[in-house]
């Protein structure tokens, strides 16, 4: 071996007739088809079929457009052409795919494999791929399209080994793409897997959608915990009673899905049915690149935390799965089927009673991110601001700024500068990323950067230091909201590195590299072995430097490994100096 979060947002609403809903808002028109045949596909690794991420779940505010299949923490296994075709494009991508093929089928598919160690040598042999060596032993970006006869592979041929390359810890992952480019849900387009599991739920919501719904006679959501029925396998909601439900109403549930492993992951179909009709219906088999971020049509990514997904069962844009009790007449009998891409199936049931809305609105829902206008958030001192733009809003929505005082951080080196700014809702979802700025005007600048924090967890991150002196402002584009506020870093990187004594030649070497505030300045990088530079690569999941294999370090005897490196508010470490023996 030479080297070691779709069904666009249209096709996953489905679309009812009038006629078959007498007693609900009239839903879209159905969209979303069944997928065409396709061409079986080879198990793409030399793994079990473990799957532990899947099509279109969420990955923050975004899609997941793949497959993962866990690889037991390990690298070097031998990955597969899912199909006869050709290798079409070679590439790297430092953060995000790493080391990654693509090869095109004859029916015009394409599969893509990722996060790889290293590419088998006859993709190495070829002469165009040859010309990227110094590029794939450096670990650089490039990417090289290939013709159709420059690299022909069969089914079942290997074509690399599998990795950690990119973003991400070792797992390997896979994708389908349709001639067009649209991704596809391999699950449903050719690839099988062994899996008898079906979903599961964990919890049920019930939601008022204008200030005269109640739930209960109170304008608020309920949420309810679920569990499966000894007889019949039915999951019920635990909650006192049947709930009584006025106005306009919409359903979330939380599920997931095991697919013959023990990771969760999300389902690959939901449908709603109010006394027998069907009134909502979610499907992922294909999405659109362009349409990842809008995640949160589908899921509540504010209440997502990788063990479960909640998906919304109405429409975000729209009135399909809405729920009006002034037509149900009494109970109704509502159920739930969450489906794996197999077929298994997992039944939620419950009744509601129906009651007529509240004589009064208890709240005015007056928004203010609509369609074809920018909206411009202040907070109170005016330092702050959110704007969206005119094309951002998906929906109607009311979006407001919360100020906060400063958080208090008992952590050395770190020190806060700003109030705390939070934009909401949690699960807004819009077209366009909002523009975030915040104003100083201090003269260390330099040391202070812009940082997240998610109110649920109070976990928070650097997002950068993009700096506008014509504002005097730091800035920022998101697509998701949270909270807001400047941090001084005046906390340098700290690296160590135990000497492993004697080593055999070609053994990786890392150096744990961390930093607790602004994150490590790659420029400022400067490692030599015995006095000469080395090629190396830093590796965020794992927060070490890695001295590439390649290098000429690996001559009988003593050697000394010298590092230094800044943060990106400049704050310098002290410089390492280590040793390693080759027997």
């Amino acid at each position: 071996m030479l080297f070691k979060r779709q069904a666009s947002f249209t096709d996953a609403l489905y679309r009812i007739k009038r006629a078959a809903l007498p007693v609900l808002i009239i839903p879209l028109a159905l969209l979303a088809m069944s997928p065409s045949p396709s061409r079986t596909l080879l198990w793409p690794i030399d793994r079990p079929q473990r799957i532990t991420g899947t099509f279109c779940e969420p990955r923050g505010s975004r899609f997941h457009l793949g497959l993962d299949v866990s690889t037991g923490g390990r690298k070097g296994f031998e990955i597969f052409a899912a199909d006869d075709g050709h290798i079409s494009t070679v590439m790297y991508q430092k953060w995000g795919i790493g080391y990654a093929l693509f090869v095109t089928h004859p029916d015009g598919r394409r599969t893509f494999y990722g996060h790889m160690d290293g590419f088998a040598d006859r993709v190495l042999a070829n002469s165009a791929v040859a010309r990227y060596r110094p590029k794939i032993l450096d670990r650089e970006d490039f990417r090289l399209e290939l013709k159709r006869d420059d690299i022909p592979v069969r089914k079942g041929e290997s074509i690399g080994y599998s990795g950690d390359s990119g973003i991400g810890r070792e797992h390997f992952h896979f994708e389908v793409r349709d001639d067009t480019g649209v991704h596809l849900n391999p699950l449903r387009h050719g690839l099988s897997i062994d899996d008898t599991i079906p979903p599961d739920f964990s919890e049920l919501g019930l939601v008022p959608l204008d200030g005269r719904s109640h739930i209960d006679g109170v304008n608020a959501g309920r949420r309810a915990r679920v569990a499966m029925q000894p007889k019949g396998g039915i999951y019920r909601p635990a909650w006192n009673g049947i709930p009584v439900a006025g106005g306009i109403i919409g359903l979330t549930v939380a599920a997931g899905d095991r697919a013959g492993y023990r990771s969760r992951i999300a389902v690959y179909r939901i449908e709603l049915f109010v006394n027998g009709k069907k009134i909502f219906q979610t499907r992922f088999d294909r999405m659109k690149r362009e349409e990842t971020h809008r995640m949160g049509l589908y899921y509540d990514y504010s209440a997502a935390n990788g063990a479960r997904y909640t998906h919304y069962l109405y429409s975000r844009t729209g009135d399909e799965g809405r729920i009006d009790t002034a037509r149900l007449g009494g109970k109704a009998r509502v159920t739930i089927h969450a489906y794996d891409a197999n077929g298994n199936r997992a039944d939620l049931e419950f009744d509601l009673l129906a009651a007529p809305p509240l004589d009064k609105s208890v709240r005015k829902f007056a928004p203010n991110l609509i369609s074809g206008r920018e909206l411009r958030l202040s907070s109170e001192d005016g330092l702050f601001a959110a704007v969206f733009a005119k094309k951002a809003a998906l929906y109607p929505e009311r979006v407001w700024l919360k100020q906060d005082p400063p958080l208090r951080i008992a952590v050395a080196g770190l020190s806060v500068r700003s109030a705390v700014y939070t934009v909401f809702p949690p699960d807004l979802c819009v077209d366009l990323p909002m523009e975030v700025s915040l104003e100083y005007r201090g003269d260390d600048r330099a040391k202070v950067g812009l940082y997240q924090i998610n109110p649920a967890t109070g976990r928070f991150h650097a997002v950068g230091s993009r700096y506008d002196l014509k504002t005097g402002s730091f800035m920022h584009s998101s697509h998701s909201t949270a909270g807001f506020f400047l941090l001084r870093d005046d906390a340098p990187p700290v690296a160590r590195f135990k000497s492993p004594g004697i080593i055999t030649p070609g053994r990786p070497l890392y150096i744990p590299v961390s930093d607790i505030g602004s994150g490590i300045d790659l420029a400022s990088i400067c490692l030599t072995v015995d006095g000469k530079p080395v090629k190396w690569d830093y590796d965020p999941d794992y927060s070490r430097i890695e001295i590439l294999s390649h290098n000429e370090i690996w001559s009988k005897g003593a050697h000394r490994i010298e590092l230094g490196l800044k943060d990106m508010a400049g704050n310098k470490m002290d410089k390492l100096g280590a040793g390693y023996t080759v027997k």
